[in-house]
C-alpha cells in the first residue's frame, strides 16, 4: 500500500494570488513570500486566510485497502479519476497478493474456492448442482446462489476489507491540510505512517503541516 505522487502544479500561481487581498508585491517566493505563506497556511481551518492552498493541485496514485478508501472518500475536495474495478480484475488476479498481510488465510481460501467454482460452472444448472451436492461446505451462505450471476455477487460480497485497490486521485493542498490535521494521529498505519510520510514528501510540505 502507499502513495505515489505523479504531479504537483499551481504553486507559483497560488503564491502570487495569496497577495491579491492586499494587492501587495511579492518577491517570487523569496523570504517575504515564504513568511506570508507560512502565516496564511497556518491560519485556523475555515477562516479563509489559507484558501490560496486550494490552487496547489496534486495528482496522486494510491493503493489502499477497502477500509482506508472508505475513510478517504469522506473528504469532498478530491476526485477519483480512475480506480481498479473488482468487476474486471477479481476473477483474474491472485487474491492473496491483493490482500493486506492481516487478512485471515481462511478468508483468502474461501474467495479462491468460490472463484474456482465460478470458473468450473459454465451454466446456471451447474451452479445449482454444485451447491446442492456440496451443501454442507456452503452452509455459511445466507442466500445460496442459484445461477452464475448470484455466484459472482457472492464472491464480491465476501471480499474482505483488507483487499487492496488502486486509485488515481486529484486533490489540493487545502484539503490535504484538513486531512493531515485530522488523520496524523489515527490508529491505522495507512494514515499515521504512509499518509503522513507522503505529505512530508510533497514540495513545500510545510504549507500543509505548518
Amino acid at each position: 500500500m502507499g502513495f505515489t505522487t505523479l504531479e504537483v502544479s499551481g504553486i507559483n500561481s497560488s503564491i502570487k494570488w495569496m497577495r491579491n487581498p492586499t494587492e501587495s508585491e511579492g518577491d517570487n517566493f523569496g523570504e517575504s513570500d515564504k513568511k506570508l505563506a507560512k502565516t496564511l497556511s497556518s491560519a485556523k481551518a475555515g477562516s479563509g486566510h489559507d484558501c490560496f492552498l486550494k490552487g496547489i493541485i496534486v495528482h496522486v496514485e494510491i493503493e489502499a485497502t477497502h477500509d482506508s478508501i472508505l475513510q478517504w472518500y469522506r473528504y469532498h475536495f478530491r476526485d477519483t479519476v480512475s480506480s481498479t474495478s473488482k468487476m474486471y480484475t477479481l476473477l483474474k488476479q491472485d487474491v492473496k497478493s491483493k490482500c493486506s498481510p492481516y487478512v485471515y488465510q481462511g478468508t483468502i481460501d474461501l474467495i479462491n474456492d468460490l472463484i474456482s467454482l465460478y470458473d468450473k460452472c459454465e451454466t446456471d444448472e451447474e451452479v445449482r448442482a454444485r451447491f446442492n451436492s456440496s451443501k454442507f461446505l456452503y452452509d455459511w451462505i445466507n442466500k445460496t446462489p442459484t445461477n452464475k450471476k448470484e455466484l459472482f455477487e457472492c464472491i464480491v460480497h465476501n471480499v474482505p476489507l483488507g483487499y487492496k485497490l488502486k486509485m488515481g486521485e486529484v486533490t489540493n493542498y487545502l484539503q490535504l491540510k484538513t486531512m493531515y490535521n485530522q488523520r496524523k494521529n489515527h490508529k491505522m498505519s495507512f494514515w499515521n505512517t504512509e499518509f503522513v510520510n507522503w505529505i512530508k514528501s510533497l514540495p513545500h510540505s510545510w504549507l500543509i503541516t505548518g
